[in-house]
């Protein structure tokens, strides 16, 4: 039976429609390059949609924009089937690949990538704070470092800024701005005594 859609008017299919076309093709077609991480894996496409872009398109609804594809949620390796499929744009894919490591904390689950905008730090920096053992709970809430220029220590009752505290303590301040980004607290880093 041939189905109304629209979506292939005057020999050009639509973004929905190619969409759909890729998603059978990498579940079937072994001549593919990318076979072996869907139909080689045993990921297939569900009856209904296997045999209709129109319920496909009743399921799924339009492609929202260009920066949106067809992404297999919440079950990364289920089929391609309603309840496990959403459009998806490149970051909230990205947040739903085999290997992204998740990290959950405050309530959110979240890859590394994600948390480092959230907190406006790159990826590499969040990355070596969780190799250098910070607390999580610090790790994901201490913003970029920045903030380290921007504080303030406590001499002899008074607040001074840390390039000025550092001078007064007799260490460089590049050496107590390293330190502070290594997780150490303002009087550590202070400290003279503390080896390097």
């Amino acid at each position: 039976m041939y189905e109304r859609h629209r979506h292939t008017a005057g020999g050009r299919r639509s973004a929905t429609h190619l969409a759909w076309t890729n998603m059978i093709q990498r579940c079937t077609n072994d001549g593919r390059s990318d076979f072996g991480f869907y139909g080689g894996r045993g990921i297939r496409v569900c009856d209904n949609w296997m045999n209709s872009f129109v319920v496909f398109l009743a399921d799924m609804g339009e492609r929202p924009s260009k920066n949106h594809s067809l992404d297999r949620y919440p079950n990364q390796s289920g089929n391609y089937e309603p309840g496990n499929c959403r459009w998806a744009t490149k970051d909230q894919q990205m947040q739903n690949t085999r290997s992204t490591q998740l990290i959950a904390f405050d309530g959110e689950r979240m890859g590394l990538n994600a948390w480092a905008r959230k907190i406006g730090i790159t990826h590499s920096s969040l990355q070596g704070r969780l190799r250098r053992n910070w607390p999580l709970s610090k790790a994901l809430s201490s913003g970029p470092r920045n903030e380290i220029r921007n504080r303030t220590a406590m001499i002899d009752g008074a607040s001074v800024p840390l390039s000025q505290a550092a001078k007064l303590s007799g260490i460089k301040y590049g050496t107590v701005r390293a330190r502070l980004a290594r997780g150490w607290t303002t009087e550590r880093a202070l400290n003279k005594r503390e080896p390097k």
